[in-house]
């Protein structure tokens, strides 16, 4: 489900500030490359957006757990206040380690939706 929904979000993205808009709005891009390459074709970037996201999630649980073990010694329950503090470090964390993926993938679902017009 996250592959298609962030196709459509970057193909709608990405013509801002090109010429004429290919698209009207984001049901109209998926209609149309659902008829012009099926249902493969709103996976485009599935790969490296696998790449993004087993990695971060990974780093973002490992991070969350440190964390939380670091600010409360177990086995106290953590704090509201811990949680959100280590929520908040979590997330940058796993966003710095994940960040040159996430523009690898933004840029192969930027490409041309054709193989043969693609440059990545």
């Amino acid at each position: 489900v996250e592959t298609p929904v962030d196709l459509l979000k970057v193909k709608m993205q990405s013509q801002l500030y090109g010429g004429k808009a290919k698209y009207r709005n984001v049901f109209h891009a998926g209609y149309k490359i659902f008829m012009e390459r099926g249902i493969h074709g709103l996976y485009q970037g599935h790969i490296s957006n696998a790449y993004r996201f087993v990695p971060g999630r990974a780093v973002y649980f490992t991070t969350y757990d440190g964390t939380i073990s670091y600010l409360s010694k177990p086995p106290a329950r953590p704090s509201l206040y811990h949680c959100f503090l280590a929520g908040g470090f979590t997330g940058g964390v796993a966003w710095i380690s994940t960040y040159p993926f996430d523009v690898i993938r933004n840029r192969m679902q930027a490409d041309a939706s054709d193989p043969s017009h693609r440059r990545y």
